[in-house]
């Protein structure tokens, strides 16, 4: 996480290490800021779960763009409560 933090200059991006170290432990996500647009960047780690490492085999296969499917968003939540 060091690595991918330390990818954005504090003087362009606001990304909170700590943020960081504690969204990879829980398996959640964190947020970056592009300081000079204000765009906010969503950083989503990979739960380990079976389903979310077919979903990510999916994404990196090219099947579908960044924009999870409704089927996908629907699965989710219907076959796990996390």
């Amino acid at each position: 996480m060091q690595k991918l933090v330390q990818q954005f200059p504090e003087e362009e991006y606001y990304v909170s290490r700590d943020a960081a170290l504690q969204a990879y432990g829980a398996e959640s996500l964190f947020n970056g800021i592009d300081l000079n647009s204000g765009w906010k960047i969503d950083f989503i780690i990979r739960k380990s779960r079976p389903f979310s490492l077919e979903e990510f085999g999916l994404c990196v296969r090219g099947l579908f763009s960044s924009n999870v499917t409704h089927d996908l968003v629907i699965a989710s939540r219907s076959f796990h409560d996390d």
